[in-house]
């Protein structure tokens, strides 16, 4: 990510280095509608993998009270290969959902409010938040969990530590239907700009001319090896 553009530079001695469009999702022509339903909030990640483990553990026992005292018909849907059991007997509005399809999954994205992805640990651009613009829905985050977005990202994203700040603006985007429109019209912008198959083009094809360009390479050559990189 661009965070490291510099430390790789500095370690490695390298005069140019590119960041990489690391996920490219297909771009949604609109955002799925703000469920009428109570607010729903969802966290998406494999519980096999520690960071997404302790952040569930620190939501539920810091933040999710804050929520529920404000807002007590919430639901707090829990997706993600091996989960411990003790997330399914908790009550006070938590549902370990598990694994789910890619069917399942999509369809659930169509139901919540919003996101969460409050983790404390971890490296890299995250694929959970990715996906989360992707599909253009709100998401709340801390600052590990926004580490490598583009810099419009982060400040559309907010990084919230504090879990008093977090349950905060979960409340907020929850109750308020049009700013969760609006966030979410947002967020397939910046997921457009920067994690589509059309950004991830202009990023190979400008590769390919600034340095591997000369007369050599016809347009059309360099726009081949762009898709091919892409992924058609």
């Amino acid at each position: 990510s661009a965070d490291e553009v510099e430390q790789i530079g500095q370690a490695f001695g390298f005069n140019s280095t590119e960041v990489f469009p690391g996920y490219v999702y297909p771009s949604r022509s609109a955002p799925h509608p703000v469920p009428a339903s109570p607010p729903v909030i969802m966290f998406v990640g494999g519980f096999a993998h520690a960071p997404n483990q302790d952040a569930v553990d620190w939501f539920i026992a810091q933040c999710w009270p804050l929520v529920r005292a404000r807002l007590p018909a919430a639901s707090l849907w829990l997706v993600g290969s091996k989960m411990p059991p003790q997330y399914k007997a908790m009550g006070n509005g938590i549902h370990a959902l598990g694994r789910l399809s890619d069917e399942d999954l999509n369809e659930r994205y169509s139901l919540c409010h919003m996101i969460v992805a409050p983790l404390r640990f971890g490296a890299g651009l995250k694929g959970k938040v990715v996906q989360a613009l992707a599909e253009g829905l709100p998401i709340v985050s801390t600052g590990v969990g926004i580490e490598g977005l583009p810099e419009e990202a982060k400040i559309h994203v907010g990084a919230f530590d504090d879990a008093q700040q977090m349950a905060d603006r979960i409340t907020v985007i929850c109750t308020d239907d049009e700013g969760n429109h609006q966030i979410r019209l947002r967020a397939l912008e910046i997921s457009r700009k920067y994690f589509s198959r059309e950004s991830s083009l202009r990023f190979f094809r400008s590769l390919i001319e600034r340095h591997l360009g000369n007369r050599r390479w016809k347009p059309a050559a360099v726009l081949e090896v762009a898709e091919s990189l892409a992924g058609r």
